[in-house]
C-alpha cells in the first residue's frame, strides 16, 4: 500500500525502525523526505526515505519491512533506490553534502542532503525525465531554488559546469524559473 507521509510520521517510523535494529546504520536522505525536512515541499510529501546508501543488511532489511508492514507500508518505505548500486560513487561524482540531524536515536545516523546537493540530485531526475515524463522533479527543482534564494546569474555561475552534462534540465530550469 502506498500513502503519503508527513516528516513527523517518517520520523516516527526511523525511531521505531531504531528500536528494532542493534546495529549502527546511517540514513542519508534525499528526495521528498529531504525535500519537506527543509521547508522545500509541504504538500504532497512522499510515501518513502530515499537513502544514498548501499544496501542495509539482511538483518536491518527484514526490520524495515517490519516496520513497514506494521504501519501498513510498503516494505521499501526505508530504500537505497537512489544509490544506484554505488553510493560512494554518486556522492563523489555529484559532490553531495550533508547535514546530520540528531534526534536522540542510538544505533541510526540520520543525514539530510543540503540544498546543492538536492537541487544536483533534481536536476539529474530532470534530465532523466526527458525519457521518463516524470514531472515533480522539475517542480521540486523550482521550489527548491526558490526556497533557497538562488537568482538566475548565481544558478548560472555555481552550476555552469551543468549545462553540458544535463543540457536539457539547465535549460528547462533556466526558462521555467527565470
Amino acid at each position: 500500500m502506498i500513502r503519503e507521509l508527513n516528516t513527523d510520521e517518517l520520523l516516527s517510523l526511523i525511531k521505531e525502525l531504531d528500536e528494532e535494529i542493534d546495529e549502527p546504520i546511517v540514513i542519508r536522505a534525499v528526495g521528498g523526505f529531504a525535500l519537506a525536512w527543509r521547508g522545500v515541499r509541504t504538500e504532497g510529501l512522499t510515501a518513502d526515505i530515499d537513502s544514498v546508501t548501499d544496501d542495509y543488511s539482511p538483518s536491518v532489511s527484514a526490520a524495515i519491512a517490519a516496520v513497514g508492514e506494521r504501519h501498513g507500508l510498503d516494505q521499501w518505505w526505508l530504500n537505497n533506490d537512489a544509490a544506484a548500486d554505488d553510493a560512494d560513487f554518486l556522492i563523489e561524482s555529484m559532490g553531495l553534502k550533508w547535514e546530520t540531524v540528531e534526534i536522540g536515536l542510538k544505533n541510526i545516523t540520520l543525514c539530510i542532503a543540503d540544498n546543492d546537493s538536492l537541487l544536483m540530485l533534481k536536476l539529474s531526475a530532470i534530465e532523466d525525465s526527458a525519457l521518463s515524463g516524470r514531472t515533480r522533479d522539475l517542480d521540486d527543482a523550482i521550489r527548491l531554488l526558490k526556497t533557497a534564494g538562488f537568482d538566475k546569474p548565481t544558478f548560472k555561475k555555481k552550476f555552469a559546469y551543468l549545462r553540458e552534462e544535463l543540457p536539457y534540465a539547465f535549460e528547462l530550469i533556466v526558462r521555467a524559473v527565470w
